[in-house]
C-alpha cells in the first residue's frame, strides 16, 4: 500500500450521510487552509458538503464524490474570494474571542499561506493536505498539469521565504517600539 495516496486508502463512502461523516472534517481543515479562517472555512466546507448531498443521485461511482467535494470546494471558494477582493475594507476588525489555531509555527505557516495567490495556495492545498496527484489537481482546477506544477513549487518558494523571513532575528533598528 507504499504507493498508494491517502485519499485512496480510506474507506468509500456508500451514502450521503457516511460521505458527510467521513470527509467533513477533512473537508474543513481544507477550507480553513484555503479560506484562512475557521468561520469562511466552515461555510466553504458547509456549502461543499450540502452541494454533494444534492448531486448525490448524479454520482455514480462513490469514489467520485471526494473529487466532485473537491472540485465543488475549489469553484466556491474561487467565487466567493473574487467577490471579496471587489470589496473595500474600511478597518480590520479586531477578534474577539477569536479560536486558538495551534502552536506559533502553525500560524506562522497558516499566515504565510493566506498571502500567496488563491492558484499557489489551491495547489499547495490540494496537492500536500489532500493529498492529490498532479493529475487531480489539474482536473479540479481546471488546467494543465504543467500549470499545477509551477504553481505548486510558486508556492512553496513564497512559504519558504516567507517563513524564513520570520525565523530571521529582527536588527537594532528593526526593534518594535
Amino acid at each position: 500500500m507504499s504507493g498508494m495516496r491517502r485519499d485512496q486508502q480510506l474507506p468509500v463512502p456508500t451514502g450521503p450521510e457516511a460521505f458527510v461523516l467521513a470527509e467533513g472534517d477533512r473537508l474543513l481543515r481544507a477550507a480553513r487552509l484555503l479560506t484562512g479562517d475557521w468561520e469562511s472555512g466552515a461555510d466553504l466546507a458547509q456549502e461543499t458538503l450540502v452541494r454533494v448531498w444534492q448531486a448525490w443521485g448524479r454520482i455514480r461511482d462513490p469514489h467520485a464524490a471526494r473529487s466532485y467535494a473537491h472540485t465543488t470546494m475549489v469553484r466556491l471558494w474561487y467565487r466567493t474570494s473574487k467577490a471579496r477582493r471587489r470589496e473595500i475594507p474600511m478597518a480590520e476588525p479586531r477578534e474577539v474571542g477569536a479560536r486558538a489555531t495551534g502552536s506559533e509555527l502553525s500560524q506562522v505557516v497558516l499566515d504565510a499561506l493566506g498571502a500567496i495567490p488563491a492558484g499557489q495556495r489551491t495547489a499547495l492545498v490540494l496537492r500536500y493536505y489532500l493529498d492529490l496527484s498532479v493529475d487531480d489537481v489539474a482536473a479540479v482546477m481546471r488546467c494543465s498539469q504543467g500549470t499545477v506544477k509551477s504553481q505548486t513549487a510558486r508556492g512553496l518558494a513564497a512559504l519558504r521565504r516567507d517563513i524564513q523571513a520570520h525565523d530571521q532575528p529582527k536588527e537594532a533598528g528593526d526593534r518594535d517600539v
